[in-house]
């Protein structure tokens, strides 16, 4: 919250985060996993991208030490909290500006400057590999700009984490012919 109104980036939110966030039992058992692969001489290990790579040579040749794997571990084990806090503030980031801008056309509503009729709000994402399945499914759907969509968001990606969806906010002429995709609307937003 104080990294929000401050408007500091996420990254810098995020090494505030890094000593009370920890990790999540999934990411817990990754860490565990990466030690194991480390044990083990698994070359799978070396597809890990929070690995410290400084140890990729004694990986290839086999020649990982105790000390070595605990170094490893552990280091790998810290980049994996300093991404989780990331992911984190980011999350937060977004989150806060989509509910800012879906609450600044409610005021616009409440003031009376826009018709609460006609305003509608369009699903996009951001259109690339890391789309969820899911969010790519709800890509221009059309709803009332106070009404949820069809997974139950009213604010794109509000039950998700991490997600990059927004809402496209626009005055339809017709309401009615305005809930389907790129029929009756003028934009706006």
């Amino acid at each position: 919250e104080n990294g929000l109104r401050d408007g500091v980036g996420p990254r810098t939110i995020a090494r505030g985060l890094r000593d009370i966030i920890g990790l999540a039992p999934n990411q817990l058992a990754a860490v565990d996993n990466f030690r194991r692969m480390l044990e083990a001489g698994d070359p799978e290990a070396l597809t890990r991208a929070l690995r410290d790579r400084r140890f990729d040579r004694f990986i290839r040749e086999g020649t990982m030490t105790p000390e070595r794997i605990d170094r490893a571990a552990d280091t790998y084990r810290k980049r994996f909290i300093a991404f989780n806090a990331e992911t984190n503030a980011r999350t937060a980031a977004l989150d806060a500006q989509k509910l800012a801008h879906h609450l600044t056309w409610g005021a616009a509503v409440e003031r009376g400057d826009i018709d609460g009729d006609r305003l509608m709000k369009r699903w996009s994402s951001v259109r690339d590999d890391r789309v969820r399945p899911e969010h790519q499914l709800m890509e221009g759907e059309v709803v009332g700009y106070d009404d949820a969509f069809s997974n139950g968001d009213v604010v794109p990606g509000e039950s998700d984490f991490s997600c990059r969806c927004i809402a496209i906010y626009f005055t339809a002429r017709d309401p009615s012919s305005a809930r389907q995709p790129g029929r009756g609307a003028l934009a706006v937003a």
